[in-house]
């Protein structure tokens, strides 16, 4: 291996790092929505059912 196959290696590596690093911050902020909507529909029901019970 000379010089060059070491450099477009080490190239595709960082390439790659960075991918999975993207998808890994797409993957969190999935998360982070889905926990953040299933917080929100249970403070709505809970809210709909308080008023309910107070009519």
């Amino acid at each position: 291996m000379d010089i060059n196959d070491l450099k477009l290696a080490e190239l595709e590596q960082c390439r790659e790092d960075e991918r999975s690093g993207q998808s890994q911050m797409i993957e969190v902020i999935s998360a982070a929505g889905t926990i953040l909507s299933v917080i929100l529909g249970i403070s709505i029901f809970r809210n709909q059912s308080f008023l309910n019970l107070n009519s």
